[in-house]
């Protein structure tokens, strides 16, 4: 599995439609690239709003808790130093192992 933090903003307005089949996927190989979309997208977006930062939180947390180890490490890493980084995310990075939460804290 690639890095989290290797893959490059995505518009997600025109993957839509691909993110929504990610989302319906049951493997665990399509939830990472879905939740990597989704961080990509999160970082590339300047500008969202409060509806959109709990749907951000929501999503993410939901998929993180999918995630084996290596990859919520990968996302709490990526999200340690961003300061409007979604809070119910950080709070469930900050209470998982150590190899996850030693970033976010």
């Amino acid at each position: 599995m690639s890095d989290v933090a290797d893959m490059q903003p995505v518009e997600t307005g025109s993957r839509l439609p691909d993110l929504i089949l990610l989302a319906q996927e049951p493997s665990s190989e399509k939830r990472r690239a879905l939740l990597r979309e989704l961080t990509d997208h999160f970082f590339g977006s300047t500008q969202r709003t409060a509806a959109e930062d709990a749907l951000y939180d929501s999503v993410l947390s939901d998929l993180t808790a999918e995630m084996e180890t290596a990859v919520r490490a990968e996302l709490s890493a990526r999200f340690a130093l961003s300061p409007d980084a979604p809070r119910g995310l950080i709070r469930r990075l900050a209470n998982d192992e150590a190899a996850v939460a030693a970033a976010v804290l």
